[in-house]
């Protein structure tokens, strides 16, 4: 939990470019060990789910776009999860990043990785201005969302 805190509080001064998004820390060094077992099993769980109620109406390369989508979406959930209890947030907080991850990871997903800076700088602001959430908690969490989704879908 420590190695996360120093790492989440180096994230608090750096810049949300594409650059500090693509380069650096993977996925591995963030998570311990037993939350990337929890993770592919729940994302496995809930891959089968959607499989079994509406997955089985489209194509395999759709198949495969969710099941990479509902990791990525699982790994955002655990991430903010650790970024919540780094920095004491609980309740209607701690909805409220899951909810701007959920909103980073639609962002991310629907336009073009030479857009994302600006479009993670507008999303940061927007929601501190309508939630009042610390800025830097929010520019935390759209880096660790952002990093995540990159090494996942896009394999950086």
């Amino acid at each position: 939990m420590e190695q996360l805190k120093t790492l989440f509080k180096t994230y608090e001064n750096k810049d949300l470019t594409l650059d500090e998004i693509l380069k650096g820390d993977s996925l591995n060094s963030m998570l311990p060990p037993y939350s990337r077992r929890f993770i592919e099993d729940e994302a496995s769980h809930r891959f089968g789910k959607w499989l079994s109620k509406k997955g089985k109406n489209f194509d395999k390369s759709a198949q495969a776009r969710m099941e990479s989508f509902t990791l990525v979406k699982v790994h955002a959930e655990e991430l903010v999860r650790y970024v919540c209890s780094v920095y004491g947030l609980a309740g209607g907080k701690a909805l409220s990043l899951h909810a701007f991850a959920t909103r980073i990871l639609k962002v991310l997903a629907t336009k073009k990785p030479m857009e994302w800076e600006n479009l993670l700088k507008i999303e940061v602001e927007s929601w501190n201005k309508r939630f009042e959430t610390d800025s830097r908690v929010l520019k935390v969490v759209a880096i660790v969302v952002a990093k995540a989704y990159a090494s996942l879908v896009l394999k950086a």
